[in-house]
């Protein structure tokens, strides 16, 4: 029987002493056996470390790594893809805020090792506590052409990528590129998903129709602490500036850039009312030079005015929708009555008919 392919499984830590444990003890209770597990810690100044020590004693599989000094988010994570084992044929990245269900390497293996095409493998997740990662749910199918899905993100921004803990990646995929996460001033918050938009280009992508990974929201997470500046709406622009020839023909990237350009509008029109700080507007007006986008304080304005005409007629519109649904249920309730009440009146008259012709044939 051949041996199971060799998984590395890797966990950058930053002062997540928290919830580490609880990541580490989900890495020990796969189904999978054939794996090693490197948690790498990014220079943390509460128990992280001490925790993962304490675990590699007591497993030889897992060992601990440090950073030569503190990195940034991107660095840290490339950083530890370099700690994988030569042998290694998959990687899954686990954050270590984050934990995997029992079964996630052993299915996610399964389905890459019988699809070579696959590069990587994602899979339904538990963010919080709501179902995730079904955008792109089209069971029973478990590949799809990475073109696909990348064209399917960029178009109706269908993510089926979640985070860095919610897939496992071919090691080729990561070896054939000197950085794997690029950091960059374009790209602070999703820097994942470029690189699941990179990766694509080469191979597609397999999904496992079942909840195998877990992600936490808390307030000490960088995507929570990213939020309030609404970064998914320069970053879409930007990667179709970078993707866009690539997974859309020309009329599509001409359509989606000018829905998305409409969109970011929209937004900071509506950001007008949550009053947010000068470093807000500070960061959009930078990233609207980097794409070559003019979004005028008019065009703001302009968009602030309808948000609030919007807001006052919404109501009355809703109500005269409403109106016409109920009107049009009850125009369709009064045809099926006037249709039943028809029907029964030439049934009422055949079985009348019946009872004669009954006793007549029973006569016989």
């Amino acid at each position: 029987m051949p041996q199971e392919p060799f998984v590395s499984v890797i966990t950058p830590v930053h002062n997540g002493a928290s919830f580490l444990a609880e990541c580490i003890e989900s890495v020990l209770g796969q189904t999978y056996q054939n794996w090693e597990y490197v948690i790498v810690d990014n220079r943390s100044t509460d128990e992280s470390a001490a925790i993962a020590a304490a675990y590699a004693q007591r497993d030889s599989r897992i060992r601990l790594a440090h950073t030569p000094q503190l990195l940034r988010a991107p660095e840290s994570w490339n950083y530890a893809l370099l700690q994988i084992s030569p042998r290694s044929q998959y990687c899954k990245v686990i954050h270590a805020d984050d934990w995997i269900f029992p079964e996630c390497i052993a299915r996610m293996v399964e389905l890459a090792a019988a699809n070579p095409s696959v590069i990587l493998v994602s899979s339904y997740r538990l963010l919080g506590n709501k179902l995730d990662n079904n955008q792109l749910a089209r069971y029973p199918n478990s590949v799809f052409r990475g073109r696909d899905a990348g064209r399917w993100f960029l178009r109706e921004k269908h993510n089926v990528f979640g985070n860095p803990s919610s897939i496992l990646i071919r090691c080729d995929a990561i070896r054939r590129r000197p950085v794997f996460y690029q950091g960059s001033d374009d790209i602070r918050q999703a820097m994942d998903i470029q690189t699941c938009l990179e990766v694509l280009q080469d191979g597609d992508v397999g999904f496992v129709h079942q909840v195998l990974t877990f992600s936490r929201l808390h307030t000490q997470s960088l995507s929570t602490s990213l939020a309030p500046f609404m970064l998914e709406y320069p970053e879409r622009l930007h990667f179709l500036q970078q993707f866009g020839a690539f997974y859309l023909d020309h009329d599509e990237y001409k359509a989606v850039w000018k829905e998305a350009v409409a969109e970011y509008a929209r937004m900071l029109a509506l950001c007008v009312f949550f009053g947010k700080a000068p470093d807000f507007w500070a960061y959009h007006r930078e990233q609207q030079r980097r794409l070559g986008v003019s979004i005028t304080p008019l065009t703001i304005a302009r968009e602030a005015c309808r948000k609030v005409v919007l807001s006052v007629t919404r109501p009355v519109r809703r109500l005269l929708k409403w109106r016409r649904q109920h009107r049009s249920l009850d125009e369709a309730r009064i045809a099926a009555r006037k249709k039943t009440a028809s029907v029964g009146i030439s049934e009422m008259e055949s079985i009348k008919d019946q009872p004669a012709q009954a006793v007549s044939t029973h006569h016989r």
